[in-house]
């Protein structure tokens, strides 16, 4: 047992500056308050309207002609109080074009304002693409969604404009008539409208990093050990380059009563381990760090101790402590009770070094614990809320704003603001039902991903059937959810690490689109009676044998001066072939896309309208690129090195006046092939040798790296500099 009368341990300090772009400065909460409506004449003759809110034009439309125009604003534009919903409206007697450019303060990204429907691909956004027909933008400081409806229109570029001033801006042209063009402003969006009152983005956003490690639970369940522990990143370490980057003790690291004695404290459960771990944390995390990787660590919201907790660590009931379903003992987290057993955890954890940390039980502590208290009448549903909010209040106290906090599990109004990532499903393991389900509940809760928080779909086993391994892991890379690899290492063959190599890592994935939860589409659940095969676990689904819910997604890109998308066709249940509409993709139907099938290393050619997509049995995937085919220069539309081809390796894109030229950062000493699309014949040029391979307008270059970055050109013939 730990010396009682040694100092509790603080955590480091926490540094913050200015420049994170995801703590803001200090801002005022943005009011709830309709926007003020103004009609100026600019000295070219042309009209403006413009929506002021909190002492900023968010919204101005420009109408170049003189025509007659109807427009509803001032205070009968505001069609609801509380949450706040106002439209501006605007018709026009005769035809005529109007541009409309919207602002926001900060961060913004576009929005489809309606969760996918039949037919439609879930969107996925990174680096601020704009996404044909998507008619909504969200600025993240003012929790703003503005929609459009009505006259037909078409962006004014591809991307959301990123001003020096950290501010963001995006146009589009409407083609105003006598049918109404109206424009929908919902300020406290996520907070009010959606109900997620914690949501207070003007505070604090979560971390939206990207998250690639492995676990040591679905590995070794309770049999871990500290030599399991340091096996594990001795053998992963082959990973860290192609962007693995924490390794996490799971349960069985800590001693089995919690806390260890009747008048004990909490923290000496977790801060001196059982003896499968003699070295203690210090060693754990010197194994760790040994081979490069990030500490992280599991742990627990249960009290155990029955002494414990009728000695006042918990909540009681006729003076006896009671159980809750799940977390044993509820721990009445008071401000006391927090700060002197809880809290000291945390620090201690964070002290030893570990930066992530995954907390568990939190769906029972309030489902099964403090709402137990509520039904009892020992606690109110408000006092149920703070004790709850105070208890992760003390985990991000302890391991400061600088590390990485998961809650685990369930979609948790309360922990938002706190946590920088939730866990959303049940548990997972190798079986179809379960892999199944990481998909199903991924696409349910997709709307909050990188908003509210980070998506944890639970750890990914590789050891699964291989088709289902190479699904699964492409689905969680493409979608930016945590990517937690928990399989023993030795059940890595060459196959699955391959696959795993080309997953890694996981993006920083944006969701495309919002709007309410569909409950009507049923939650995972274990089967009933015996078990079942994995036809007849997607049949219990799909009574249809086929799936539209979470089936089609769609991930759009910017970098650079590259614009691309990645579609993704997961079969939940077998699929016939199927030829897409490329509007419910996000794509311009009347546009030119080249198209390359990842898995298949197959150029699919050039498509406008529809995409082609193939069958698929059951537990398949398949990943095509779709990329605008420039005029007048080569265009990258592929590599091999990631799944995204190529949002990893590919770290600037520049195309001009005949030229492609690439920034390129591979793993050293692999080679990776890029594949280029141009419809004049082309040089390559680079400081490192190439193999360059051509089959009509497509040419497959091979680099090599080291350690340095390379730049990579490519020149149609006759074009010069």
């Amino acid at each position: 047992m730990m010396d009682k009368k040694k100092k509790t341990i603080s955590p480091p300090p926490v540094q913050k500056t200015a420049a994170d772009r995801y703590t803001y400065p200090v801002l005022d909460t943005p009011p709830a308050v309709q926007a003020q409506a103004r009609c100026r004449e600019n000295s070219a003759g042309e009209r403006i309207y413009s929506l002021n809110y909190a002492g900023m034009d968010i919204a101005s439309i420009t109408v170049s002609d003189r025509i007659r125009s109807c427009i509803r604003f001032y205070s009968d534009s505001s069609m609801q109080t509380s949450p706040l919903i106002q439209q501006f409206y605007l018709s026009a007697e005769s035809p005529v074009k109007a541009v409309v450019t919207l602002h926001m303060r900060h961060e913004a990204i576009c929005l489809r304002p309606k969760r996918a429907g039949d037919g439609e691909a879930i969107f996925a956004q990174a680096g601020g693409p704009l996404i044909y027909g998507a008619n909504g933008f969200y600025g993240f400081w003012e929790d703003m969604l503005i929609e459009w409806h009505g006259a037909s229109w078409r962006w004014l570029g591809d991307r959301v404009n990123l001003r020096e001033d950290g501010s963001a801006e995006v146009s589009f042209e409407i083609s105003l008539n006598k049918r109404p063009f109206l424009l929908l402003l919902r300020p406290h969006y996520y907070s009010r409208h959606m109900g997620y009152r914690y949501y207070e983005p003007w505070k604090k956003r979560p971390n939206p990093k990207a998250v690639s490690g492995w676990c040591s639970w679905e590995a070794y369940h309770m049999d871990v050990t500290q030599e399991k522990i340091a096996f594990a990143a001795e053998k992963m370490a082959e990973l860290m380059p192609y962007g693995l980057e924490y390794i996490q003790l799971d349960d069985g690291y800590e001693q089995k009563m919690i806390p260890p004695a009747a008048d004990g404290k909490i923290y000496e459960s977790w801060l001196t381990p059982n003896k499968k771990f003699p070295g203690g944390h210090e060693k754990i995390v010197e194994s760790i760090r040994k081979q490069g990787f990030v500490p992280a660590v599991w742990s627990n919201a249960v009290v155990t101790n029955e002494a414990a907790a009728n000695a006042g660590l918990c909540m009681k009931e006729d003076g006896k402590a009671f159980r809750g379903d799940w977390i044993q003992y509820i721990l009445n987290c008071t401000e006391t009770t927090l700060r002197e057993h809880v809290l000291p955890y945390y620090r201690g954890l964070r002290k030893f070094g570990y930066q992530y940390f995954k907390t568990d039980s939190i769906r029972h502590l309030y489902f099964d614990g403090l709402q137990e208290c509520v039904r009892r009448g020992l606690l109110s549903e408000e006092e149920a809320d703070v004790r709850f909010r105070g208890f992760l209040c003390c985990a991000r106290e302890g391991i400061g704003e600088d590390a990485y906090l998961l809650s685990c599990w369930g979609m948790l109004t309360q922990a938002i603001g706190l946590v920088d990532a939730s866990r959303i499903a049940t548990d997972a393991n190798p079986e179809w039902g379960r892999v199944q389900m990481q998909v199903y509940e991924t696409a349910r809760w997709f709307f909050a991903q990188r908003i509210l928080f980070t998506l944890d779909p639970d750890h990914v086993c590789a050891r699964t059937e291989l088709e289902w391994a190479r699904m699964l892991l492409s689905f969680v890379s493409l979608t930016g959810g945590v990517y937690m690899l928990s399989d023993p290492p030795e059940s890595y063959d060459g196959d699955r690490m391959q696959i795993i190599r080309k997953t890694l890592p996981s993006l920083e994935v944006y969701a495309g689109e919002t709007g309410p939860v569909d409950y009507t589409t049923p939650a995972f659940c274990w089967p009933a009676g015996q078990e079942r095969t994995p036809e007849e676990e997607s049949e219990a689904f799909f009574d249809d044998g086929r799936n539209s819910f979470g089936t089609l997604w769609m991930s759009h890109f910017c970098k650079g001066d590259r614009k691309w998308a990645v579609a993704m066709r997961i079969a939940l249940s077998p699929l016939a072939e199927e030829d897409v509409p490329l509007d419910a993709l996000g794509l311009d139907p009347e546009g030119e896309y080249a198209v390359y099938d990842f898995w298949q290393e197959k150029f699919l050619g050039i498509v406008t309208g529809r995409l082609g997509m193939r069958a698929l049995p059951l537990g398949h995937v398949q990943v095509c690129a779709l990329t605008p085919v420039a005029k007048d220069a080569p265009t990258l539309i592929a590599s091999d090195r990631h799944v995204s081809m190529d949002a990893v390796s590919v770290i600037g894109c520049r195309s001009e006046n005949g030229s492609l030229t690439l920034r390129l950062r591979g793993v050293p000493d692999k080679s990776f092939a890029y594949l280029i699309y141009s419809k004049q014949a082309c040089d390559f040029s680079t400081d490192t040798e190439l193999c360059v391979e051509s089959e009509g307008p497509l040419y497959r270059v091979t680099v090599p790296f080291g350690e340095k970055e390379v730049k990579l050109t490519a020149r149609q013939r006759g074009k010069t500099d």
